[in-house]
């Protein structure tokens, strides 16, 4: 059976942007599928991550690695004090950056006997755009496996459990620095459910809007939105926004940033959207764009997706309902369909048999671990 309004294939394509870029969309039909070894000098590589309802993205250059987000509302089971790793994105990021860390990272479908723990690889760049479940609830594994170099978050304090064993394992990120859009607390201490968590080892300092950190010759990213007030209703108000720009690509990533409440795509822009379409119009101007809050009808209003005219749009969705619905809203799905953009969807099989053979995380039935997508440039 084939869900309608979904770029699903068997092999890899082509999107011609430019005389000068085309970009090569492969689907991973296995997890030993997955590149192992960096992209060459000047090239690069975009995992989008089936995590079933959430969101991760991995992009590789030839000396770094950058990972937005890593979370699930249905895929919760993580690396196992006593056991193996069960979590989709530690199986993921051991094929594409390598093993790495105590044997509790080693993934349970590994297969590979006698781990007794190795020496940590580095995540140059790690983000949470924001402090819900679905976007970083294995985060606290991956800083438990990878050595990050930098830790952007909101700052936005979620009283929940998943935020605290966050901050805790950031804490123990010794020489790390921890960037957030908020002014650091002078006692650099944070409380959290209960708990008060000391970021005295993490260089705690402060990012902005139109911060630039140059990646390599080719490529940098620029900070478009920062925002770690919580007053805000909602911490996607607080989503962190990037704009990469990789060699002659551009790529923007928006976390669930919002016009509002769900409204047709022809409302009027509201929200996040709004700030960004008035503030940097021609920045958010992109070639690929990871779809704000999965597809819903809260976000990607048509007149800031005319603005930022993707060739390529990023939807990572599941099955669980968000209050009453699944997403992606059709509505949104049709509206980028009718502007003429290449969609790919994590949600491709979801509720139906997963034609993936040794999928990505434990081989079971919870949604994710099917529909991952590389692209390369």
């Amino acid at each position: 059976m084939f869900k309608s309004n979904i770029l699903v294939f068997s092999f890899a394509i082509i999107v011609s942007l430019s005389a000068f870029a085309n970009i090569a969309i492969t689907p991973v039909h296995s997890i030993n599928e997955i590149p192992h070894t960096a992209p060459l000098k000047g090239k690069y590589r975009l995992h989008l991550l089936d995590v079933g309802t959430g969101l991760s993205i991995l992009i590789q250059g030839h000396d770094w690695n950058l990972l937005y987000d890593a979370g699930s509302a249905d895929d919760k089971s993580g690396n196992q004090k006593n056991g193996n790793s069960h979590s989709r994105v530690v199986s993921y990021l051991y094929k594409a950056i390598g093993k790495s860390g105590v044997k509790s990272c080693q993934p349970a479908e590994d297969g590979w006997s006698g781990h007794t723990g190795l020496t940590q690889k580095t995540i140059d760049y790690v983000f949470l755009s924001h402090p819900h479940e679905d976007h970083g609830v294995m985060l606290d594994d991956i800083l438990e496996c990878y050595q990050a170099n930098n830790i952007y978050d909101s700052g936005r304090i979620n009283n929940t459990v998943f935020y605290r064993r966050f901050i805790e394992r950031v804490s123990e990120e010794v020489g790390a620095k921890y960037k957030t859009a908020k002014v650091p607390a002078a006692n650099k201490k944070v409380k959290i459910k209960g708990k008060v968590i000391d970021l005295g080892n993490a260089n705690w300092e402060q990012f902005k809007v139109l911060d630039v950190v140059h990646l390599d010759d080719s490529a940098f990213f620029t900070i478009l939105h920062a925002n770690g007030t919580s007053h805000e209703s909602d911490p996607n108000s607080n989503s962190i926004v990037i704009r990469l720009d990789l060699g002659d690509v551009s790529v923007l990533l928006v976390g669930d940033a919002e016009s509002g409440p769900r409204k047709i795509p022809s409302a009027d822009l509201d929200g996040l959207e709004k700030e960004l379409f008035d503030n940097f119009k021609d920045l958010i101007d992109t070639d690929i764009l990871q779809v704000g809050h999965h597809g819903s009808l809260t976000s990607s209003r048509t007149k800031f997706i005319e603005a930022v005219s993707p060739q390529i749009a990023l939807i990572s969705a599941g099955p669980k309902k968000y209050g009453s619905v699944v997403l992606p809203d059709e509505a949104v799905v049709e509206s980028l369909e009718f502007q003429g953009i290449h969609i790919l969807r994590t949600d491709a099989y979801d509720g139906e048999i997963c034609p993936v053979k040794n999928k990505v995380g434990r081989d079971d039935n919870r949604s994710g671990g099917c529909a991952n997508f590389i692209l390369e440039w």
